[in-house]
């Protein structure tokens, strides 16, 4: 074709032939040319060793075949999903086929055969209420290999903090440096220090040996000391200063270019300034902190964050089955969190069977990190996910190989203890059933309700103290009214 176009609609043409005839053009069978500008196949930047052959294989020898990759980049466009393809043509592209459109599954991307599944009159659709489409997505959902690509997406990569690469910096050798995300776990990173190994740089003329040990909180950030015609430093894992900065990696900057001077200029009353600015850190640190608890990033965000245990109350408590999520929360945790609606009423919920979507709240924008610390101790069929609408939970309910899911959310109402009461959690249990977040009706609602009741668990004034969107406020005021009546 050559017509005129407006500025940028040449190259979205490019884009969207380069995709939709890419069978033909990887091939050689064709090649498309827009006003002298050659259509090109579109090379995603993906995760190295993300790419995933898919072969799913259907009954009266049909198949599903294809291949799924992980973007480096979430796409904040939609441009993500899955290709789909009917005997070489393009029928639906960024198909957000087997699961659901969220932030969280931004990542993938992938083609997919559907030879078999018939498509309309014109061929820009398939028939998705035919029975070969809803078998072949319902198949393509439980299949082990998006299973395994969502949970890519949803985990955002770690890196492993470098510590020598800090000094090697401050030494001259290494000047593009590293990273410091203001996001990183404390926990990680003192991980990466509990694991570091001894290391030794060249400071100045100097060969220089950083060594870690653990002296308690109220000794010195480090030491400098000589070991024959070497400078040995000792960096205290324990002191205090590492639990009031959240990358650690910009405490080691400040070492290291501490380190970096007396090694330039090794006199005494250089020797004498860094031992006195080191002892009144160490004094400052101790004096201050008197008496407090150690605060974390979250405490200056939050308020001091205390993980409450949840007060004895007969016939109501945790689901069992979180024992081991609600113990590494409760020790990991540096940001306040609480189990609460299904999380500890399925026992009332006499109608359930089979799949049970719990639900844990945390404060706001920290709900990726919360599902991260139960991705570590959860079951293999147990699917966690962040913030997510009834239709994701539906997909996921609907996968053959997930068991359960957890539901991690966020709130901005004070988060205390780290287990709901009785009012609290029926109350959130309604808002989520009302609000259409979970697959529940209301009849539903009234028999944990009436369950509740008989055990004296629940009482209407103090559950409506905790709901307050107006419109389920009122629903929940009507339910409970005629319940009692």
């Amino acid at each position: 074709m050559n017509v005129p176009l407006y500025a940028n609609q040449t190259s979205k043409f490019k884009e969207r032939f380069a995709i939709r005839y890419l069978p033909y053009i990887e091939s050689g069978h064709v090649s498309i040319w827009i006003n002298s500008i050659e259509c090109r196949p579109v090379q995603q930047d993906v995760v190295n060793g993300s790419e995933t052959d898919v072969h799913i294989q259907l009954p009266f020898d049909r198949a599903i075949a294809g291949r799924l990759a992980l973007l480096k980049k979430r796409s904040i466009r939609g441009n993500y999903g899955i290709h789909l393809f009917w005997n070489g043509r393009l029928i639906k592209a960024f198909s957000k086929f087997g699961f659901a459109a969220h932030p969280e599954n931004a990542r993938i991307i992938g083609r997919l055969d559907l030879n078999h599944v018939p498509v309309n009159y014109s061929k820009t659709g398939f028939l998705q209420e035919s029975t070969e489409y809803k078998n072949a997505e319902h198949e393509f959902a439980a299949s082990a290999e998006l299973k395994t690509i969502l949970s890519m997406s949803r985990s955002e990569p770690r890196q492993v903090p470098d510590i020598r690469s800090v000094f090697e910096y401050f030494a001259g050798n290494n000047k593009s440096g590293s990273w410091l995300d203001v996001r990183l776990r404390a926990k990680f990173m003192q991980d990466a220090m509990r694991d570091a190994e001894p290391f030794v740089v060249k400071m100045g003329q100097k060969d220089t040996r950083i060594d870690f040990s653990s002296k308690g909180p109220d000794a010195k950030l480090y030491t400098i000391s000589n070991a024959g015609e070497m400078l040995e430093v000792l960096i205290n894992r324990d002191s205090r200063a590492f639990a009031y900065v959240k990358n650690h990696l910009f405490l080691m900057c400040m070492i290291a270019s501490d380190v970096a001077t007396l090694a330039r200029s090794d006199t005494m009353r250089a020797r004498n300034m860094l031992e006195q600015k080191n002892h009144t850190l160490k004094e400052f640190l101790c004096d201050w902190s008197a008496g407090q608890k150690t605060p974390t990033a979250s405490a200056r965000r939050h308020g001091a964050i205390i993980h409450d245990d949840p007060p004895y109350i007969p016939n109501y408590g945790l689901d069992k089955r979180l024992a081991a999520a609600y113990g590494h929360l409760k020790e990991n945790s540096e940001f306040a969190f609480q189990f609460t609606a299904m999380s500890t009423l399925t026992p009332y919920l006499y109608t359930a069977r089979g799949k049970i979507v719990y639900t844990v709240y945390t404060v706001p924008h920290r709900s990726r990190y919360i599902a991260d610390l139960l991705e570590e101790v959860s079951d293999n069929d147990m699917a966690i996910s962040c913030k997510p609408d009834a239709k994701e939970i539906g997909v996921l309910l609907d996968m053959h190989k997930v068991g359960n899911v957890m539901a991690v959310r966020e709130s901005s109402k004070k988060i205390r203890p780290t287990v709901a009461g009785p009012d609290k959690a029926f109350a959130d249990l309604a808002t989520e059933v009302y609000r259409h977040k979970i697959p529940l009706d209301e009849l539903e609602i009234n028999r944990v309700f009436s369950a509740m009741t008989r055990q004296n668990l629940v009482r209407p004034e103090e559950v409506g103290r905790h709901v307050r969107i107006r419109a389920v406020a009122k629903k929940l005021e009507c339910m409970m009214k005629s319940s009692i009546q």
